[in-house]
């Protein structure tokens, strides 16, 4: 046999290789996703999307690599797990932009596939490899390419700052919540209650605190209800007296009596003995 020969069965060889059942075993593959395609300078300052090309919510991969890529030489199919992102790259398509009347830059054509789960990514990837047209333009990148292109592609920044925007809202909101009846009072310990276990297990006791306020000339009281539960119970409740001076820090809630009454109450959820530390202001 000719050398020529030799060198014509080892390339036929090498061509039937691809053709052999561990290649080519899918023809057709349809995901879930998102896909856009844009002509970018590799800065991202420069970004034409081609909004014709857009597809929502169901591709069919096969057919998008076959417009994208075709009978391309040089190119490329990146694949990142960080967000599940394909971006399917054909050198042939490259072309000058202009930036201003002076300025030309090369202009990339890129296809951005942002995939339903990552089973639909490893799909694409599987698919990619068993192909014995594209399996060659595969490669795994850990960042996204071109990855402030894809950010404008996908308005990414505008989408973080509008999350961010609604985090402070809700936080607001939360914050006017937690504020609302807020009060900070502070008077005599005129009772102390039995304590009693709330429904939800908390031990818990009501006092009542006596304030003296001037109205038209004379001293008037005012008699204020008051719970400790939890954690200042816990810290508390042996250590009050009748008599005291103490700051109370709650949130001022109703409630319906036996009588079916409405009552009024502070939820205490910080207390401080003021007449103590009076007197250890007063030794010092």
């Amino acid at each position: 046999m000719s050398i020529k020969d030799k060198l014509f069965n080892k390339i036929v060889d090498f061509v039937n290789k691809y053709k052999s059942p561990e290649y080519d075993r899918v023809n057709n593959l349809s995901i879930n996703g998102y896909s856009k395609s844009v002509i970018a300078t590799p800065d991202g300052n420069y970004l034409k999307p081609i909004s014709d090309k857009n597809q929502d919510e169901f591709i069919n991969f096969d057919n998008l690599l076959e417009s994208e890529l075709g009978n391309c030489k040089y190119g490329s199919i990146s694949f990142c797990e960080d967000g599940n992102v394909i971006c399917i790259y054909n050198a042939d398509k490259d072309r000058y932009v202009k930036l201003n009347n002076e300025l030309f830059d090369t202009g990339k054509e890129l296809t951005y596939i942002t995939c339903g789960s990552k089973s639909n990514f490893d799909s694409c990837r599987d698919f990619i490899n068993q192909s014995s047209k594209y399996h060659k333009f595969l490669e795994d990148v850990e960042e996204i390419p071109y990855k402030d292109v894809f950010n404008k592609c996908f308005n990414i920044k505008q989408k973080e700052q509008a999350d961010v925007v609604k985090i402070l809202e809700e936080k607001e909101e939360q914050e006017i919540e937690l504020n609302k009846n807020y009060v900070q009072i502070d008077g005599n310990l005129k009772k102390i209650g039995k304590e009693f276990t709330k429904k939800d297990g908390l031990k818990a006791e009501f006092i009542e605190l006596e304030q003296n306020y001037e109205y038209n000339g004379k001293v008037k009281k005012n008699i204020i209800s008051v719970m400790l539960e939890g954690n200042v119970f816990n810290e508390f409740a042996s250590k009050i007296n009748e008599g005291d001076k103490v700051g109370i820090t709650g949130q001022l809630s109703s409630y319906t009596d036996r009588n079916k009454q409405s009552q009024s109450v502070i939820n205490c959820y910080d207390l401080e003995i003021l007449n103590r530390n009076m007197d250890r202001e007063a030794q010092r």
